[in-house]
């Protein structure tokens, strides 16, 4: 798989990949998107097929200043714009998705920590190291909790109807 900033041109693939891995009431917006690219392109990763090229999944994630109490800043859908710090050292992981045909074939695990280190190395070259890892995980998807479980995060918190019929978590994993 290979790893590369997405670009708002990929957008198509983006919102094919969004639609085929979540249900309609917690899929994202074109716009929602569209906005994670322009104001943070560190923080949005596509994952590729080595031949041909073609899109396989996304990664996308923005940066807070500190680990939020309220629970309406992990709201499905929310603008970038109103926590985006480019030199916060929280990242949260907005998004990440496979197609259907990569998914359960080991990839996930791989793909993740593969963005995550990405991200980590090049925010810390560029003299933004991050201190934080969260995300949030409706806590019926047991595949992706132990994922995340694998990669050193905890829950921290549970958000009460943020998905439809089920809890969210809030994950974190501390790096510094």
């Amino acid at each position: 798989m290979i790893l590369r900033y997405a670009a708002v041109n990929d957008i198509d693939d983006i919102i094919k990949i969004e639609t085929s891995a979540f249900i309609r009431e917690i899929q994202e917006d074109k716009n929602v998107f569209e906005e994670r690219i322009k104001i943070f392109p560190g923080g949005f990763i596509i994952f590729e097929t080595e031949s041909p090229h073609a899109a396989a999944g996304y990664f996308s994630s923005e940066r807070w200043k500190f680990v939020p109490e309220n629970d309406e800043d992990f709201k499905i859908g929310h603008s970038i714009r109103k926590k985006h710090d480019p030199y916060g050292g929280v990242l949260y992981i907005t998004s990440f998705a496979l197609f259907p045909q990569f998914r359960g074939r080991g990839m996930g695990p791989s793909v993740f920590t593969a963005s995550l280190d990405f991200i980590i190395k090049n925010e810390a070259a560029s003299g933004r190291p991050l201190k934080t890892l969260l995300l949030m995980v409706n806590e019926e998807w047991e595949k992706a909790v132990n994922i995340y479980i694998n990669c050193g995060f905890k829950t921290v918190r549970k958000i009460s109807g943020v998905f439809p019929h089920s809890d969210g978590l809030i994950m974190k994993k501390d790096i510094l």
